[in-house]
């Protein structure tokens, strides 16, 4: 349905750029709203009916590789930068937190590398390594 939408805006707009559309920019609009705050029930929705349209395979022009050798390029790979962008995103404010928090416990961190396995000098002696018995 949506690939019959596109056909008809381009062609009643005479549009020759589909990201130009307003079709294709409500759809980058709801993919980017649900892939930046999407909740269970939207990501259902956006496997369960967006993905599943033939839209993803509309060729929207020739794009030089790094070979210099001429690839078409499509409308997913397209969602696929969204997506990558939004992920980079993520991990530098991720990053940042986890920077943070390296500061701020710098000397638990220290204390927890310096502390050292007690090793059994008996047999008999059974010393159990579980996360809750590290002090």
């Amino acid at each position: 349905l949506l690939h019959l939408c596109l056909y008809f805006e381009c062609a009643e707009k005479k549009v020759e750029n589909i990201l130009e559309t307003t079709l294709w920019q409500t759809i980058a609009a709801t993919c980017k709203n649900v892939i930046e705050s999407g909740n269970k029930r939207d990501w259902f929705w956006f496997k369960e009916f967006l993905l599943q349209s033939s839209i993803w395979h509309q060729n929207v022009g020739i794009k030089q590789d790094t070979d210099n050798s001429a690839a078409p390029s499509y409308l997913y790979y397209e969602l696929l930068k969204m997506i990558d962008t939004q992920s980079e995103q993520q991990l530098n404010k991720l990053q940042a937190d986890i920077d943070g928090l390296a500061k701020k416990q710098e000397s638990a961190w220290h204390h927890l590398k310096a502390w050292r396995l007690p090793r059994a000098t008996d047999e008999r002696t059974n010393v159990a390594v579980r996360q809750d018995s590290i002090p």
